[in-house]
């Protein structure tokens, strides 16, 4: 949802989740204006972090590069 859009203090995002929710494929987590966001100067990129790796035998990118709306982006083993 864009790399340092932090400064924008919640400007043009709508979280639908909070801290501590569980979530699974195809919850609804965020929507944000990607077109208002761009216009102030910033990136679209997202990045994705795992805080709970040792909680997996493996994490593994399932894709690369841009991903659309229901691809799979990790590979989980547990």
């Amino acid at each position: 949802m864009g790399h340092g859009t932090v400064k924008l203090r919640g400007k043009y995002f709508t979280p639908h989740v909070k801290q501590g929710d569980h979530v699974k494929q195809g919850d609804l987590l965020i929507e944000f204006e990607i077109d208002q966001i761009k216009a102030e100067g910033f990136e679209a990129t997202t990045l994705v972090v795992i805080t709970n790796t040792d909680q997996y035998l493996d994490v593994k990118a399932a894709a690369s590069e841009t991903v659309e709306q229901n691809d799979q982006l990790l590979r989980l083993t547990v």
